[in-house]
């Protein structure tokens, strides 16, 4: 079920300013999962072996579900350019839906 974050910097994407991410995190398999080891080796980013606690995963877990959202329009190097207030309720809200 796709949801809203109202963010509180609003973010350019190919020159539309967004105020607000849709993201899907239901939308997302195991694909998707492996997806992300992949954009976080990429961007220098590793991957703890507790997931529950990673929060460098959690926000890539919501980049991914984002992307997914937007059907790719906002992709994961959009979503890495959100202000770090943004960052950490994306992540939260990937950590709640995932581990909690």
């Amino acid at each position: 079920m796709e949801k809203v974050l109202t963010l509180k910097t609003p973010l350019m994407v190919d020159g539309e300013e967004l105020k607000e991410l849709p993201y899907d995190f239901e939308a997302m398999t195991a694909g998707s999962l492996l997806r992300i080891a992949g954009d976080m080796a990429a961007t220098g980013h590793s991957r703890t072996t507790v997931q529950e606690y990673d929060s460098d995963y959690h926000f890539f877990l919501f980049a991914q579900a984002v992307e997914l959202a937007t059907k790719g329009k906002v992709s994961t190097p959009d979503v890495l350019l959100l202000s770090a207030i943004d960052a950490i309720k994306g992540g939260a809200l990937a950590r709640s839906f995932f581990f909690l």
